[in-house]
């Protein structure tokens, strides 16, 4: 079966995600073992067994090792994959299926990544107060940038283009906060809180990208081996640098990942999520596309699917 890969990135962290491709795979316990290797962390036990603090503190590292376990597994059972796309972190793992990266750089890139966006926020939680991060529900990404503007609310930014209704936005409470009200005016429904450990995808992390973009120059990229795109510009990725690039980039940058749908529409193939959850099977619909996004998060998922399929 060929389908397009759609990776998700962080908040699709749940605790024993990925263990049926370990029991079923040879090559994923390998992978986990690099995985665990490259953290100092056992993987398999943070999954099984681990605290909630400890799969919080390790969510980049677990869901990009989810992510591609599940990859990897597809390819062992013959799936083919006519392109690839990762939302957010996810986009590693688009990287990493599509040949730019091997895996024991994807995994040291993580550790890395971890470690300056935890610097970034602690950076930022001092000089600002407390973060913040919601999902604006009823309005799309222009009007909440133009709310934004008109207000001259600051520290505050649409971080995430998920789709035409659905706008994440990112930055400080208090500013948050100032907005509440111009966005309900504005035709914001609902304004949902989520779970955030920094203003992720914001000018305030734009500190980290120089370093993170200096680390990445010394790290071994390939040329793209199969198509895939970036949320980050919602374009095909043609080069090794552009991948670099993109990579530093994002971390400031907000996703582009309704523009990215739009795109990837334009392919006669379904979608896939390829790791575990379904948040962007659900932005499929979101965005309405014009097919079907399946769920591939674990060994049960895939049997379904291909039963499924005619």
């Amino acid at each position: 079966m060929e389908i397009i890969a759609l990776y998700p990135g962080q908040g699709s962290q749940q605790r024993t995600m990925g263990l049926s491709f370990y029991e079923s795979s040879a090559q994923v316990r390998a992978l986990f073992g690099l995985a665990s290797e490259i953290a100092k962390r056992d993987m398999h036990s943070l999954l099984a067994e681990g605290s909630d603090r400890d799969l919080t503190l390790y969510a980049q590292l677990a869901i990009t090792l989810v992510n591609r376990s599940a990859s990897l597994r597809l390819r062992e059972l013959g799936w083919r994959f006519a392109a690839h796309s990762g939302f957010s972190l996810g986009e590693l793992s688009a990287y990493a299926a599509s040949g730019i990266l091997d895996d024991e750089t994807l995994f040291q890139i993580i550790v890395q990544r971890m470690t300056l966006m935890d610097e970034m926020s602690a950076k930022a939680h001092s000089r600002y107060g407390d973060l913040a991060m919601a999902a604006a529900i009823g309005v799309g990404y222009e009007t909440i940038a133009e709310v934004l503007r008109g207000e001259s609310i600051e520290e505050l930014w649409p971080s995430n283009d998920n789709a035409p209704l659905q706008v994440v936005l990112s930055g400080t409470q208090a500013a948050l906060e100032r907005a509440r009200r111009p966005l309900s005016l504005a035709g914001v429904r609902r304004l949902i809180p989520l779970a955030v450990s920094g203003p992720f995808h914001t000018p305030l992390m734009r500190e980290a990208t120089t370093p993170f973009a200096l680390y990445l120059d010394s790290l071994p990229f390939k040329e793209p081996k199969e198509v895939v795109y970036s949320s980050t510009n919602a374009a095909v990725v043609q080069t090794s640098l552009q991948a670099r690039a993109n990579l530093a980039s994002q971390l400031a940058q907000p996703v582009r990942w309704k523009e990215t749908m739009h795109a990837l529409n334009g392919l006669d193939i379904i979608f896939a999520e390829v790791g575990n959850g379904t948040v962007l099977s659900g932005l499929c619909k979101s965005n309405n596309t014009n097919k079907a996004c399946m769920a591939l998060g674990d060994e049960q998922a895939i049997e379904r699917a291909l039963k499924d399929t005619p």
